[in-house]
This record gives structure tokens, sequence and C-alpha cells, in this order.
């Protein structure tokens, strides 16, 4: 059975939303804290096209189809479950609502060279 590197692929994200002028995008890395996913990300991007732009980009980069896509760009948020990745995208009010950094911010954060 072929190991997935969730590490290279959260990576990815991350310049994925840099890319399409996403912003503050936090990665963690929360293994030592849930059983469910391995990485969290959580990126701030300002419209609904936007979002849809940055979601096409990574459901279009990998063979691993994610296993469940929650949420809308109309609604402001966005869920892409990678099983071993799990990405949130928010609009700016959004985010201030949800404030998922509270939840994850004692994860460690990796640090990504864009």
């Amino acid at each position: 059975m072929e190991e997935t590197d969730y590490r290279s692929i959260a990576e990815d994200c991350v310049r994925v939303i840099d890319s399409k002028k996403g912003r503050d995008a936090v990665l963690y890395d929360v293994r030592e804290m849930t059983g469910f996913t391995d990485y969290i990300i959580i990126a701030t991007v300002d419209s609904g096209p936007q979002m849809q732009a940055v979601m096409k980009e990574m459901l279009g980069r990998w063979k691993k189809r994610p296993l469940h896509v929650e949420g809308d760009a109309a609604g402001g948020w966005v869920l892409v479950d990678f099983v071993g990745v799990v990405v949130n995208l928010f609009t700016p009010e959004v985010r201030a609502f949800y404030k998922l950094e509270r939840l994850w911010g004692q994860a460690d954060q990796v640090e990504i060279k864009l």
C-alpha cells in the first residue's frame, strides 16, 4: 500500500492559496492533537470567485480526491478534506467569526517557503 505524503500536499495547498492571492494562510501540524487528520490549513480569500479558483486549482493537482467538500463560496467558507490535510478557506468576516486559530493555535505551525 502506497503511503501518502500529506505534508507535501499541505505545503502545496498553501502554495496554491498564495498563487491565487489568498492570504494569511496558516499550516498546523495536528498529528499529536487529533486522529482525524495530520495537517490543518486556515486561509483567507476575499471573494467567492477567488475561493472557487483556489479550490479548482487544488482539486486539479492531485490524483487523490477529497473525502468530502463542505460549505460553499456564497456562504464565505469551504472545507476541503483530503483525509490527511483539511483546508479551511474563509472570507475575512467568516474567518473572524469562527476563529479556528483559537482551536488549533496550540498546534505546531509549519513554516513554508513560498
